[in-house]
């Protein structure tokens, strides 16, 4: 597992066959990007990757973010050691530097990131007064398919 570790984490996937979406490849660097979008001709687009040593950001929105990825390995593998897991992903002791307006969209049936997860990042985040949403009947891979998601999105965004 040590040694697998970071494919079983970081796994592509097959872009969706629906003839709705269109999946655009950006290479940069020997990596290959794959976006997918969903048939809005004509609304304005942002795709943005930024370093750590970029200008502050005035909103964050989180779709179904986690504590620390350690925590979360050990929910699905509790018999692997933590101090083995070479990506740790420490989002909650980060969290006291965010100052950004902040949304978090949670599914109540997250199997892959628990929505206690979730919470807990969401506690950490409480000087931001973030706000939240959790889909009921949603799980990891289709909360963004649920009623409102894009417009609550939009509006927290104000775009």
């Amino acid at each position: 597992m040590y040694l697998l570790q970071r494919q079983m984490m970081y796994f592509p996937w097959a872009a969706p066959e629906h003839t709705r979406y269109e999946v655009i490849d950006i290479e940069s660097g020997g990596l290959m990007i794959k976006v997918v979008t969903q048939g809005s001709q004509g609304e304005p687009a942002v795709i943005y990757f930024g370093g750590n040593g970029e200008y502050a950001v005035s909103h964050l929105v989180l779709i179904s973010p986690y504590d620390s990825i350690a925590n979360v390995a050990a929910k699905h593998y509790p018999f692997f050691p933590r101090s083995l897991i070479k990506d740790k992903f420490d989002s909650v002791s980060w969290a006291s530097k965010i100052s950004a307006k902040t949304l978090i969209v949670m599914a109540r049936d997250d199997d892959i990131i628990p929505i206690s997860h979730s919470q807990r990042l969401l506690e950490a985040l409480k000087h931001t007064q973030p706000i939240s949403m959790v889909y009921d009947q949603a799980d990891h891979n289709n909360v963004h398919l649920k009623a409102g998601f894009m417009p609550m999105i939009r509006g927290f965004l104000a775009l």
